[in-house]
This record gives C-alpha cells, sequence and structure tokens, in this order.
C-alpha cells in the first residue's frame, strides 16, 4: 500500500497520509474555470485537525447578554465580553437586515486571516441555534424541539432536560447519543428503547436498569449482552419478585449499597461485556458505526459511506474526509464542521448548515452556493467577502484568490483558530482535548499511545476566556452534598456542584421526574454530569 510519512506541525507527531486519502483528496479537489486546484496533503496529524475544527464549536456555554440590535435580554452562546455584534436570532433570521450591506473588496496585500477577521467583528452573528422550537429557549445546535431544557444538538423531542445528541424522544433527562426513546434517565447509546435507567448501548428495551449491550430485553437489572430475555438479574434468570427486589434495594438503598451493585454489574460486564461497537457495517473500522459502508478512523457515523477521519456523520451522506457533525443527504465534504443537510462540495466551511453548494472558506451560512470567503450570508451565490459577483467575474477572483492564498501558505488549510468566534474554553474542543491555563500560556496534556505528553502552545494558536457571570446575589446557595430530599423548595434554590463550583437549579419538571422514579437528587452541574456521562462509554 502506497505512503507518504508526514510529521506534524503542530504537535510534532509522526502520521501516515494512504492512498486512500490521495485518492479522496484529489476527488474532492474543487473545480473553477474548468481547472481542478488539487488539494494538498495536510499539514497536521488527524487528532489536531479535528480539534482545531472543534474550536470553532461552542454547545455548552451559553450567556445572558443584550441584543445589539434591539437592547433586550438574550441567550446566546457569545459572552458579553465577545467583540461581536450579536442579534437575536428572530432578527438575525429577518430581512431586516442583509449581511451583504457589510460586503467589501478583495485586499491582496493582506492575508486571508486578516481580511476574514475583520469581516467576522463587523457582521453581526446569531445568538444561538435553535429553530422552531417552542418553550425551549435554552437549547443550542437545536430544532423542532417542545417544552425542553439545555438540550444539545437534539430535534424533534419533547418534555427532555439536559440531552446531548438527541433525537424523536419524550420525557428523558440526563442522556447522551438516543433515538426514539422515552422515559430514560443517566443513558447512552440507546435506539427505541423505553424505561431505561444507568443503562448504554441498547436497543428496544424497556424497563431495566444498569444493563448494556441488550437487545429486545425488558425488566432486567445489571445485565450485559442479553437478547430477548425477561427479570434477568447479573445475566442470570430469575422470579418476576427476585427482580423487583433488586430494583427496590436499589432505589431506596443506601449510597454504599448502590455503589456495590455497580461493582457487581462490573464483574458481568468482565466476562460478558466484550462486544464490537459497530452494527451492519462493511468495511469500516473503530466505534459507534450503524448501517454504514467503507468508514475508516471515524465514530459516530449512521447510514454513510466513503468516511475517513471524522465524527458524527449521518443519515445518507458520503464522500466525506476530516469532517465534524454532516447529515442528511450531504455529500463531498472536506475539512467542515456543522455543515449539513442537502450539502454538498463544500471545502473549509464551518456551519453553512442548510442547502449549501460549492462553497470555500465559509462561516454560519444558509442557503449558499459557489460562494467564497462569506460570513453569515443566506440565500447567495457567487460571492467573495459578502460581495455579489457575475459568474466570470467569480470565477476569476476564486483563481487569484487561490494563487493569492498559496503564496500567503493559507490556503491548504482549515480556519486558523485565532479566527474562531468563541475561546477555546468555552468550545467542544477543550472538552475532547482539555488545556491548562497558567500565566498566559496553555499547557495541553495529551494521551498519545497511552503516555502523558506535554504540549505547550503559542499564544496566537488559542484564545482563552476568562469572563465569569454574575454569581446570584439575592438567593441562598447551598452545596450539592446539602441536598437530602425531593422537597420542591429546591426548585427556588441555587445549588453548587461539589465538584466544580458551578451553579444550577432543578426545573420542576426535572423534581416531578426523580420523585416518579425515586431516584437521588443530582449533586453534581449538568456539565459535570454530561462529561462522566461521556467517560463511561
Amino acid at each position: 500500500m502506497w505512503m507518504k510519512s508526514c510529521l506534524c506541525k503542530r504537535c510534532g507527531t509522526s502520521f501516515k497520509v494512504l492512498k486512500e486519502d490521495q485518492v479522496f483528496l484529489e476527488r474532492l479537489s474543487p473545480v473553477i474555470s474548468w481547472i481542478k486546484h488539487l488539494l494538498p496533503f495536510p499539514s497536521l496529524c488527524p487528532t489536531c485537525r479535528q480539534r482545531r475544527r472543534l474550536a470553532f464549536r461552542n454547545e455548552r456555554k451559553l450567556y445572558r447578554r443584550l441584543c445589539d440590535a434591539t437592547q433586550q435580554p438574550i441567550i446566546s452562546t457569545y459572552s458579553p465580553d465577545k467583540p461581536y455584534k450579536v442579534y437575536d436570532q428572530k432578527i438575525r433570521r429577518s430581512d431586516v437586515w442583509n449581511a451583504r450591506d457589510y460586503a467589501r473588496d478583495i485586499d491582496y496585500n493582506k492575508t486571508f486571516t486578516e481580511q476574514f477577521w475583520s469581516l467576522m467583528k463587523a457582521v453581526p452573528h446569531c445568538s444561538i441555534l435553535n429553530i422552531q422550537s417552542e418553550n425551549s429557549e435554552f437549547t443550542n445546535i437545536c430544532a423542532y424541539n417542545k417544552n425542553c431544557y439545555l438540550l444539545i444538538e437534539s430535534s424533534n423531542n419533547e418534555d427532555c432536560l439536559y440531552w446531548y445528541r438527541l433525537q424523536k424522544s419524550q420525557n428523558c433527562i440526563d442522556c447522551s447519543m438516543l433515538e426514539e426513546c422515552s422515559v430514560c434517565y443517566e443513558s447512552v447509546d440507546l435506539q427505541r428503547c423505553h424505561a431505561l435507567f444507568y443503562s448504554k448501548f441498547c436497543q428496544d428495551s424497556a424497563f431495566s436498569y444498569l444493563i448494556e449491550n441488550c437487545l429486545h430485553c425488558s425488566h432486567c437489572f445489571g445485565c450485559v449482552g442479553l437478547s430477548n430475555k425477561k427479570y434477568c438479574v447479573y445475566n442470570q434468570q430469575k422470579t418476576q419478585a427476585e427482580y423487583e427486589s433488586h430494583v427496590a434495594r436499589f432505589l431506596h438503598g443506601s449510597d454504599s449499597e448502590r455503589k456495590k451493585m455497580y461493582e457487581d454489574r462490573n464483574v458481568v460486564k468482565k466476562e460478558y461485556g466484550t462486544y464490537d461497537k459497530i452494527r451492519n457495517s462493511s468495511e469500516s473500522d473503530w466505534e459507534y458505526l450503524y448501517n454504514s459502508k467503507h468508514v475508516f478512523a471515524s465514530s459516530h457515523i449512521t447510514d454513510a459511506q466513503q468516511v475517513r477521519y471524522s465524527k458524527h456523520v449521518w443519515f445518507n451522506s458520503g464522500d466525506c474526509m476530516d469532517v465534524d457533525t454532516v447529515g442528511y443527504n450531504s455529500y463531498r465534504m472536506y475539512e467542515c464542521i456543522n455543515t449539513a443537510l442537502d450539502a454538498q462540495s463544500n471545502i473549509w466551511c464551518a456551519r453553512c448548515w442548510n442547502w449549501c453548494s460549492h462553497n470555500l472558506y465559509c462561516f454560519n451560512c444558509d442557503a449558499l452556493s459557489h460562494c467564497f470567503w462569506c460570513v453569515w450570508l443566506r440565500q447567495q451565490s457567487y460571492c467573495i467577502f459578502n460581495k455579489a459577483y457575475s459568474v466570470a467575474e467569480y470565477e476569476q477572483e476564486a483563481t487569484k484568490l487561490i494563487q493569492h492564498m498559496q503564496e500567503t501558505w493559507e490556503w491548504w488549510e482549515f480556519f486558523s483558530p485565532e479566527l474562531s468566534p468563541y475561546w477555546y474554553n468555552e468550545t467542544i474542543a477543550h472538552e475532547l482535548f482539555p488545556v491548562e491555563y497558567s500565566w498566559g500560556t496553555l499547557k495541553c496534556l495529551l494521551d498519545w499511545d497511552e503516555t502523558k505528553h506535554e504540549l505547550y502552545l503559542d499564544d496566537f494558536w488559542f484564545t482563552w476566556s476568562s469572563y465569569e457571570p454574575p454569581r446570584p446575589l439575592s438567593q441562598k446557595v447551598v452545596s450539592g452534598s446539602e441536598l437530602w430530599s425531593l422537597d420542591d423548595i429546591w426548585v427556588r434554590t441555587v445549588v453548587a456542584c461539589t465538584d466544580s463550583g458551578g451553579l444550577y437549579r432543578f426545573q420542576p419538571k426535572e423534581l416531578a421526574f426523580y420523585k416518579k422514579y425515586w431516584f437521588p437528587l443530582p449533586h453534581f452541574h449538568p456539565d459535570v454530569r454530561h462529561t462522566n456521562r461521556l467517560k463511561r462509554r
């Protein structure tokens, strides 16, 4: 197999560019004026490429600030100290303003980064990404939700709280990666399940606790790797009374007793817990692959084909390399993040969500085609720096721009992290690749080959937020360790996480759920609970 050895210019590790990678790069290369502009080999390893993309994605950090158009309070992913104009999403998506008004000419005496940064600061940003949802203001990267709170990357749900990547589900709390589920709690990677608690990687199962990798099971406790079973405890067949006795001990027992039952489940997992996280996928490798084929070094791929070095590619998509969150009939994508929904042939784009095609270096655009260097533009074609051109003019200027970017060594790279509208510790990049900040230096601890390495990053590589939202002055703040009952008083109380110190409140719907199913009040902030769930995967 032909391959080329390269050295990552950021972390210094060696990585391979395979023959299949070269074929992909040639196939995805843009064609302008009948000339194919070949994409060169990447200069960063796959890990650093993903980390750079994820530095443009703020999922969970929401702030209160004023809309720069109306001066009314809004919920936003941009903290008040950001140097951008931020509009309420209803205004941002309306026709009362036009991003074309901020169009400018190309200055070939300046770099792309300099000019793009100037445009980014000038064009108003959308406060949050939350489309056609009802009573679900505190949700981000979401659509078509009703009565939901703190959902991330989720759509078509109702009465759900504290979710990450949830689809078509109802009445669930504190879960991640679920589809078509209902009444689930503290669970991950479920499909078509009902009333599963503290469980993961199950399908078509119901009324169970602490189960893992089970299919078509119900009324099971602490089981791993079972199919078509009922009233089993730790993979042993039991009577209904014996099963109910274990559930009662778990719900009403002491913390130490629940911990012991977790340990007993882990013993079962050691014996039965080895399983492949790939289902109905051919010629594919890595993990969490479903109904896909020809997938390489990628994870969370569903109904897709021909995908390499990517994460979260869904539903009839393919020919994608180095992308994060692409789906629903999207093809021929390279080095993109959050660019989906009937999208084609986009390269180096960030959050160009709906009906975008043949775009280069575009940021937060919708219904766009054949555009280059555009910001927050929608329903336009043949634009550069938000300025419209004829087809012939666009092709001429785009060709010159590519030559210019090759001369400034910017052509073959995704956006520099300097251009991210979010600071590093607000993004999912920090969640997956944590960084310690001290004395003006970013110290990154990465885990390669089970050995810890220290990496000191230049100041220009990432930015860091020190903004802290104001703490409540009038309400009493209690520690999570002080929570001992399910009294409605906690709805009006601010709670401090026993781990991070972050503040949170309980929602009335949330307390009703805990009461109904006899779950203890969580002592940790929703972000900490989210992180702990992902660690358990």
